[in-house]
C-alpha cells in the first residue's frame, strides 16, 4: 500500500519543542528514497508523533488559526477565557492488538457518541452504516455519493464507503458548516471496535486540546 521497508527502531534523544524525550520507540518506511510523479516528489518530511509519545505530555494543544502546536511537559492546561471553552470526557484505551487509541463522548447531530478522536486524521466524521441509518433523520444532506476511502487515514485497508455533506452539522456545542460524513460498512468498523472516527476537518477554524492530565478536550467556541 505505502511501498518500502518498515523498520522498528529507537532514537536515543528526539528534541520536540523545549522537551527532549530519551530512547523514543520508532516506526519508519524508506522515504529518503525520493517518491516522485510525473518528475514531481510528492511525500514531503512530515512526521507522525503517536500517542505514546503524546500522552507523555500534561496537555497537547492545536490552533488551526495560527497553525501552532503547543506541548507542555510540567504546566497544567488552563483555558484563557473559560466560557468559551467546551470540554468533553476522554481517555486513553487499547485496542485488542494492545495499540492505544484516544476516545471521546461527544454529542453529534443531538446524540451522544463515543468516538474515537484521530489527530492524524484530516478529514471529518466516519461512521457505519448502522449509526447513519440513526443519524440521517435528524440531518439535512446536501450530498450522497459511493466513494472509497482509507479507515483510518493512511491505515487499516480501503473500503467502499458513501460520502455525505451535511450543511450543518452539530459536533458538541459547534455547528460545523458543509461537514463531510464518509459512511462505512460495518465489517471496517468492527475490525476496529466499533467506535465512529473523529479527525480534525471538523477543528480547523477554532482551537482544540487533549489534556491527558485531566482526561479532558477542550474545543474553543466562537465569540
Amino acid at each position: 500500500m505505502f511501498g518500502g521497508v518498515v523498520t522498528d527502531t529507537y532514537i536515543p534523544e528526539l528534541r520536540i519543542g523545549n522537551a527532549t524525550l530519551t530512547d523514543v520507540p520508532c516506526l519508519y518506511r524508506e522515504y529518503h528514497l525520493q517518491a516522485r510523479a510525473f518528475g514531481l516528489p510528492f511525500r514531503d518530511k512530515s512526521f507522525i508523533l503517536g500517542l505514546k509519545m503524546m500522552r507523555l505530555f500534561k496537555y497537547i494543544g492545536f490552533d488551526a488559526q495560527s497553525k501552532e502546536m503547543r506541548l507542555s511537559y510540567e504546566e497544567s492546561f488552563v483555558p484563557d477565557e473559560p466560557a468559551r471553552w467546551a470540554r468533553y470526557s476522554c481517555k486513553v484505551v487499547e485496542e485488542q492488538d494492545g495499540a492505544p487509541i484516544l476516545v471521546a463522548d461527544i454529542p453529534i447531530a443531538g446524540r451522544d457518541m463515543e468516538v474515537r478522536v484521530d489527530t492524524g486524521d484530516g478529514r471529518g466524521l466516519a461512521i457505519s452504516d448502522r449509526l447513519w441509518e440513526d443519524m440521517r433523520h435528524r440531518v439535512k444532506v446536501t450530498s450522497l455519493k459511493d466513494s472509497t476511502g482509507w479507515y483510518p487515514e493512511g491505515g487499516t485497508g480501503r473500503f467502499n464507503c458513501r460520502k455525505a455533506v451535511v450543511p450543518e452539522l452539530e459536533v458538541g456545542e459547534r455547528v460545523v458548516k458543509k461537514a463531510v460524513v464518509r459512511i462505512y460498512p460495518e465489517d471496517a468498523f468492527e475490525k476496529l471496535g466499533n467506535r465512529p472516527l473523529l479527525g480534525t476537518q471538523f477543528f480547523r477554524d477554532t482551537e482544540f486540546v487533549l489534556d491527558f492530565e485531566h482526561s479532558l478536550l477542550w474545543v474553543k467556541q466562537e465569540p
